[in-house]
């Protein structure tokens, strides 16, 4: 009998207009109740290993000790390439209002623009309407990695060469370009301080930079890539045409071996996929942006109002995804190898997590979307604080719980109706059996071993089934609560479940 869980979820399908953060078409909900006495549909599409071989994987030997975000530093270096989606204009402003960030670069990378056509308007909006004097501008490269490399929709470019009809005027200062792959071996080899990537299209220009210098892998300090769908399906059917291909992200797909080759470098890598950023922006966060009064946000509201005029909430997932550099906490991560299929055909470009522990290497398997738009629309507003104290002390920010503060017994009942119940010992050590669980409606026990800590989110893993039918969840962990209870949340490859939890 072929495995299944036992657990359900909401899972929000969004069909966008237009790619990246456009409105959406639909925004149906589908609740998905699994019956553990049947074998469930699954809701995915299967994995790679089940249709074709997964590549064999080329990695570089991580660091030692890897550090995604050093709060240490006043600042963090920062070189944003992007394809100039609704988005970018969003993620570049919260960028240059973070107090922690120094927006040394930004490269109009291949995606939804035409990085030649659309060098003024971007020109323009970095230093008139920003005032980022200080930042160099780089044009993506049109040379690609891959031989069987593809292109954004065309209709979708002329808008966003135009800076999405936004009415931008010319730039009214001189300004320099250099290619984007040297503009990144320069800035890189200049910095003092280890630099953070953000990739939000084409990888090309990072890829090229890293062959161009080798080098320059020892200054980069994260690379954090927008892409990918683990969990969810990909999105290349938001494409006006049919694209036999239902497992690929358009970053991965436009130029899968330059994805490959960044994410196999050995540089710490953090990557936000579909399944973190499902975000719907509404007309209620719109009235929010209008509130605010700046010259870079009135940008963003202006593009937010055409947005929710085209065809209701849409999504935002650059915008989201650059919050990530300065508030990972906001995620939840799992730390494995990643690889990208390369072969031409209805998988190229799939995001395919190797199971191998590999701790240099994360993607994101969900978010706290309130957390993430209270930083927004703090930081837009001008009010977030920077983590260096007035007495030039670093804030170390969150601090991760301890497993002692879960020892104990909890019980609850979840959405899926059922109750569970976690017996957690009082000396549970990382990735070493710490306690059991039980759900009395199934007959169903296991041993749980906890995995990471982040905050007060404990990653755990269930084993040794009482039921050989269950199979273990994709991820699954605890929140410790402000009012003392605990939350509980898992996602499998068919469904998930939450649920609040309280201490016996």
């Amino acid at each position: 009998m072929k495995k299944h869980t036992v657990f359900l979820m909401m899972l929000v399908i969004i069909t966008s207009l237009l790619i990246g953060c456009t409105p959406a078409k639909e925004t149906p909900v589908i609740i998905v109740v699994q019956d553990p006495t049947r074998t469930p549909t699954p809701t995915v599409p299967p994995p790679a290993s089940e249709t074709q071989d997964v590549p064999t994987p080329s990695l570089t030997p991580p660091p030692t000790e890897v550090v995604f975000l050093d709060r240490s530093q006043e600042k963090i270096p920062v070189i944003y390439t992007h394809g100039g989606g609704p988005c970018d204009i969003g993620g570049t402003v919260f960028l240059k209002k973070h107090p922690n960030v120094d927006l040394i670069g930004v490269v109009l990378s291949r995606g939804e623009i035409h990085p030649e056509i659309a060098r003024d308007k971007w020109a323009a909006f970095l230093y008139d309407v920003l005032d980022l004097q200080g930042t160099a501008l780089g044009l993506g490269t049109d040379e690609r990695l891959d031989p069987n490399s593809h292109e954004f929709p065309e209709g979708w470019r002329s808008l966003a060469d135009n800076f999405w009809n936004l009415g931008i005027p010319d730039p009214v200062m001189d300004y320099e370009t250099q290619p984007g792959p040297q503009l990144i071996v320069d800035l890189v080899n200049r910095s003092p301080q280890k630099v953070t990537l953000i990739a939000m299209a084409s990888l090309a220009d990072i890829a090229l930079a890293m062959q161009q210098d080798p080098g320059i892998i020892d200054n980069i300090a994260n690379v954090v890539i927008m892409g990918g769908a683990f969990t969810v399906p990909g999105n290349l059917s938001d494409a006006p045409y049919e694209i036999d291909n239902q497992v690929a992200e358009w970053n991965m797909w436009i130029d899968a071996q330059a994805a490959k080759y960044v994410i196999n470098s050995g540089v710490p890598i953090s990557i936000v996929p579909l399944d973190a950023i499902q975000y719907l922006v509404d007309a209620a966060d719109v009235a929010i942006i209008n509130g605010i009064s700046d010259p870079g946000v009135n940008y963003v509201a202006r593009m937010w109002n055409t947005q929710i005029g085209w065809n209701g909430p849409f999504l935002i997932w650059d915008t989201i995804t650059s919050t990530a550099i300065t508030n990972p906490e906001n995620f939840y991560w799992t730390y494995d190898g990643v690889d990208v299929i390369t072969e031409p055909g209805d998988h190229q470009g799939q995001t395919v997590p190797l199971n191998n522990g590999a701790t240099h290497i994360r993607y994101a398997t969900g978010a706290d979307y309130q957390a993430i738009l209270d930083q927004l629309f703090e930081t837009y507003r001008g009010e977030t604080v920077s983590w260096i104290t007035s007495e030039g002390e670093p804030d170390e920010g969150p601090q991760d719980g301890s497993l002692a503060d879960l020892a104990g017994t909890w019980e609850g009942s979840t959405t899926g109706n059922f109750q569970i119940t976690f017996y957690l010992g009082s000396d549970c050590e990382l990735n070493k059996p710490c306690g059991t669980f039980e759900i009395p409606d199934f007959s169903l026990t296991g041993d749980i071993t906890f995995v990471n800590i982040t905050g007060n989110i404990f990653e755990f893993k269930a084993s040794n089934f009482s039921l050989d039918s269950v199979s273990p969840a994709v991820y699954e962990y605890l929140e410790l609560l402000d009012d003392g209870t605990l939350k509980y949340v898992t996602q499998g490859e068919e469904g998930g479940n939450e649920g609040i939890l309280y201490r016996k």
